[in-house]
């Protein structure tokens, strides 16, 4: 069974609507009044684990702004969102719901949401920016994320990688000594950004993958065009992890082919 954490908001209206009814002592009825109908609205979704955070305030905002009022001015008896903590590859990682005592309370408030009021929850995740099913897609998933003008919206990017990832570029000075730069991913989007419209262009030529369970590491040789023109060729350390939506990348060491470190002739295509 899943576990979850749910939070629920009850108008005053909505206990009387879900049956519940008080009689005095001794009182007696020679009738059972009919229960009013309800109208709900139930929605589920699944959203990579590093994205939660960022759904519980969409969450918040989009309770502030729509339902609560919604709430208050008796256009709904309730509402509440779901997050599940324990859930299997088939499963939702989220929902939420509202009722009303009438249809066009409940698509009054879809209609709220639909006209820019809405949550991450409200809207289905940017198909664009889908995550690669497989560890063996990552490769291309990181091609289409870099290449493009260098200030192009990284959004796509920053779904395939997960918040805490870092990128280590490895360099070896002229005296043979090797030395590093640890970037996270918005250093790296900075970077690439002050480059303006220029084309970055970069593609995996070859790669093998080492995987156990859930986790993946791919060994990928690349090639970095900058407008058209080569500027660099080397090897990508990928470390990837699979998650309920999809395989994300958790960290790339980046070392690129210099003269005195030639890529090898079996890592070529």
């Amino acid at each position: 069974m899943n576990r979850s954490v749910r939070r629920v908001m009850v108008g005053v209206a909505g206990f009387a609507v879900l049956g519940m009814t008080a009689t005095l002592a001794g009182a007696q009825t020679d009738a059972v009044k009919e229960k009013q109908r309800l109208y709900r609205d139930d929605s589920y979704w699944v959203f990579p684990r590093g994205h939660w955070g960022d759904v519980d305030k969409d969450n918040a905002a989009g309770n502030q702004k729509i339902l609560a009022p919604a709430l208050a001015d008796g256009t709904l008896v309730g509402y509440g969102d779901a997050e599940n903590l324990m859930h299997s590859a088939e499963g939702f990682t989220h929902a939420n719901w509202w009722q009303a005592n009438s249809w066009a309370g409940v698509m009054k408030v879809v209609e709220g949401f639909d006209k820019g009021g809405g949550t991450a929850m409200a809207q289905a995740p940017d198909a664009g920016c889908a995550l690669p099913s497989e560890p063996k897609d990552v490769p291309a998933a990181i091609d289409a994320a870099i290449t493009g003008p260098g200030d192009k919206d990284r959004a796509c990017m920053k779904a395939l990688f997960i918040p805490e990832a870092r990128m280590m570029f490895v360099s070896i000075g002229a005296d043979g000594t090797p030395s590093y730069t640890i970037q996270t991913l918005d250093d790296w989007i900075a970077r690439v950004k002050a480059r303006g419209h220029n084309m970055l262009e970069e593609k995996q030529l070859k790669f093998h993958i080492e995987r156990y369970g859930n986790i993946a590491h791919l060994w990928s040789s690349y090639a970095l065009r900058s407008d058209g023109k080569q500027v660099a060729r080397g090897i990508n350390s990928i470390q990837a992890i699979k998650e309920a939506g999809g395989s994300r990348v958790t960290g790339i060491m980046v070392q690129a082919e210099s003269a005195t470190a030639p890529l090898p002739k079996e890592y070529l295509p």
